[in-house]
């Protein structure tokens, strides 16, 4: 909580106010979260970009949802904002998480953590940050959600706070959960289920969340995680059940007769809750 209102009265300080738009180019991890939450505390709605687009598809973003600051991940997001800057009239800064800023590039561009430098040295001002939140209401926009653009240009969808409120609540009537599970994050958190199910309604019950560090490492970060609850898609699912599955067709026929025995038992459990 202390990094979020760090980062709240740091933007604040440097202009970003309700109602300015601040886009996210970034692969999940912590700094993610933690901009997300600052954005909806001040009322400035964040934009999610992919981290994987290139660098006219992201310009395109960054123009048509008029954001003023971006949050890039790394020099290479950073490079692609700045190829386009002179084409983007409403941006202002840009935010690097990781590397050295660029020298030379005659564009506002500040360091993460000289941003949070700047929110500690103001830590007696933090009650009023929450005084902020306090503010908010269910119709303020939380944020634009652009979709894939595989047919057309991409369109912002404009999502309140009460949209992704009301979504919390309604999963958690559907699927019983509260404090001390484990999350493994491996979804984009650019994409409207991952932020839902895997951020916001895993801080609502209080669940740690950890973050994979690829796509390509998921086992592995299963694995070393061991998540007690995960948001996934069902493709996902399937190449687990089918990797679980292979492994126990060549198993011996007592631990068969042990695997299917627990599916047995796991399914009666499930039907029970």
């Amino acid at each position: 909580m202390a990094s979020v209102e760090r980062l709240a009265l740091a933007l604040a300080s440097r202009g970003l106010k309700t109602g300015d738009h601040l886009a996210i180019m970034s692969d999940n991890r912590p700094e993610w979260a933690i901009t997300d939450f600052a954005c909806a505390i001040l009322g400035a709605p964040d934009v999610t970009i992919y981290a994987t687009l290139n660098d006219s598809q992201a310009a395109f973003i960054l123009k048509d949802s008029q954001s003023r600051w971006v949050l890039c991940a790394d020099r290479k997001q950073l490079d692609k904002v700045l190829a386009h800057w002179d084409q983007l009239p409403t941006l202002e800064a840009a935010i690097l998480l990781d590397g050295d800023l660029p020298e030379g590039t005659g564009r506002n561009l500040v360091h993460w953590s000289t941003l949070l430098q700047e929110g500690q040295a103001m830590d007696a001002r933090r009650p009023e940050v929450r005084g902020w939140a306090e503010q908010r209401s269910p119709s303020d926009i939380l944020t634009l959600i652009y979709t894939s653009g595989t047919t057309a240009d991409p369109k912002g969808a404009v999502l309140t706070h009460g949209n992704l409120v009301s979504n919390v609540l309604s999963s958690l009537e559907a699927v019983k959960m509260g404090p001390g599970h484990r999350c493994l994050s491996f979804l984009p958190l650019t994409h409207i289920f991952e932020r839902m199910a895997g951020q916001f309604l895993m801080f609502h019950i209080g669940a740690s969340i950890y973050y994979a560090e690829s796509v390509a490492t998921v086992a592995a970060d299963l694995m070393e995680v061991k998540p007690t609850v995960i948001a996934s898609v069902p493709r996902i699912y399937e190449k687990i059940f089918g990797r679980i599955y292979d492994g126990v067709a060549s198993a011996s026929l007592v631990k068969r007769l042990i695997f299917h025995w627990s599916m047995v038992a796991g399914r009666r459990i499930v039907g029970q809750l």
